[in-house]
């Protein structure tokens, strides 16, 4: 039987990690991809209940994320396998024509056919290149329009534009998020089979402005300029139906750190580069509020996927150092103190959005992990979008 208690070596790993010493990291990281492979189910999945193809997915980009010199044909094989699954998973029915997914798991389709398309891309670009075209152009496909769910730009501003989990494969009722947005899109970019100008862009912008505050770009009566909130973003633009503080009870949607990254993320899929003040008011807003003891202005909900997205946005801008400080290395020495002795992940304090089960938080950690250990690698400070540190 596993154990779960905190690791017995932490002392050790806190003082190399402080020292930035990259073979105690890659024991945490050994450790993490080991259970990982372990945790792999026969028919190549991961997870419990719905959502099994998401997960797997996540478990397979975090496998392909530890450096590559430390690979072993354990997590190469995992990786494989996982694919196998994921391409199997994938439909070939009206209205679900490309999608991926599990057995019952069209609840949360646009979900999993976004992060199996990176997966698929990360374990062989070339042998599954059908089945990411396929499943790219039904993705496309379930953005909130006219054609897609009956959505009308006037009489549906809080959706149109936007992606949802995937309910009725795109029905109007799904209701658009940021966070499913943000997927989307960044998988539809990475895909390669979208032109940078189809409309499903333009159409994109138009909801992920709507989920930030600044009143000079969100028409949305909501939309605050205070010095806490604006440039934030929010995860769905309507009071009272927002994730994060604020939006509980009717109130105005707060922002926060996770949706901020989910935004920054969504703007760079779309095009807008350093200098559009959209993107760049959501930059300032998160170097301000930078955190990794806690979701910036939502506490410990959810605070595992916020490291993947942290360390997903900050790879993209290249925002890795701040002044004298590396967030690469305060990331990983925040990792590493929540391991557990094998070498799962839980989040203790939370368990609201699946973060009770080690499978999908574990593939978080050791994808925000990846990614951290690469800037710190390299001494990465221009980001894949040629922004700078400090601009």
């Amino acid at each position: 039987m596993r154990k779960t208690g905190v690791i017995p070596w932490l002392a050790a790993i806190l003082s190399a990690v402080s020292g930035g010493e990259g073979p105690d990291l890659a024991e945490v990281t050994a450790r993490s991809a080991a259970y990982v492979v372990e945790t792999q189910a026969a028919d190549g999945s991961w997870g419990r209940g719905l959502g099994r193809a998401g997960v797997t997915a996540l478990a397979v980009e975090a496998l392909l994320a530890v450096p590559e010199a430390e690979q072993s044909e354990a997590m190469r094989g995992a990786c494989r396998r996982g694919a196998v699954f994921l391409a199997s998973s994938q439909q070939g029915a009206v209205p679900f024509d490309g999608a991926i997914f599990e057995a019952g798991g069209m609840a949360v389709s646009t979900y999993s056919t976004a992060l199996a398309i990176g997966a698929l891309r990360g374990v062989d670009a070339e042998i599954y290149a059908p089945a990411i075209a396929r499943a790219a152009g039904w993705l496309r496909r379930q953005q909130a329009t006219e054609d897609q769910g009956g959505y009308d730009p006037a009489l549906h501003p809080h959706a149109y534009g936007g992606f949802a989990y995937g309910v009725g494969g795109g029905a109007r009722g799904s209701r658009p998020d940021l966070s499913n947005s943000w997927m989307a899109l960044h998988a539809l970019r990475a895909s390669g089979t979208v032109d940078p100008d189809d409309p499903v862009w333009a159409r994109a912008l138009r909801f992920v402005q709507r989920c930030q505050h600044s009143s000079e770009t969100n028409d949305m009566p909501w939309a605050s300029d205070s010095p806490d909130q604006v440039g934030a973003g929010v995860y769905f633009p309507a009071v009272g139906l927002a994730g994060g503080n604020g939006g509980q009870g009717g109130g105005a949607p707060a922002g926060y750190g996770t949706m901020t990254c989910a935004l920054i993320l969504s703007y760079l899929s779309a095009g807008l580069a350093p200098g559009d003040s959209r993107l760049d008011l959501a930059v300032e807003w998160l170097d301000r509020r930078f955190d990794v003891e806690e979701v910036p202005n939502q506490g410990q909900d959810g605070l595992y996927y916020y490291y993947r997205i942290l360390a997903k946005t900050l790879a993209e801008l290249g925002r890795w150092q701040a002044g004298d400080h590396s967030r690469a290395d305060r990331l990983a020495r925040a990792l590493a103190t929540r391991q557990r002795e094998d070498g799962s992940f839980v989040n203790g304090s939370a368990d609201r959005w699946q973060e009770n089960d080690p499978a999908l938080v574990t593939a978080y950690a050791l994808a925000a992990l990846g990614e951290a250990r690469r800037a710190m690698a390299a001494g990465e400070h221009g980001g894949r979008n040629g922004q700078k540190d400090g601009e």
